[in-house]
């Protein structure tokens, strides 16, 4: 399963976040922006907005406790 198959939605660079850190403030992502997945199939990561997860630790959350 492709990473696309996790997210449904904007997907941005990782490039984000690594610029971010060097100049020490969030930059804005629309320059980042790679493709937005409206692949229907794609399977929503239920995690609520107040809990602070990347994408990444969410698909690793998802593996290990199942669907």
């Amino acid at each position: 399963m492709g990473f696309n198959a996790y997210y449904k939605g904007k997907i941005y660079s990782e490039t984000w976040i690594k610029d971010s850190v060097k100049i020490g403030r969030l930059e804005s992502k629309d320059m980042y922006f790679l493709v937005e997945n409206n692949d229907p199939n794609a399977i929503k990561l239920n995690i609520g907005k107040k809990k602070r997860y990347s994408i990444t630790e969410g698909v690793t959350m998802y593996e290990i406790m199942g669907a």
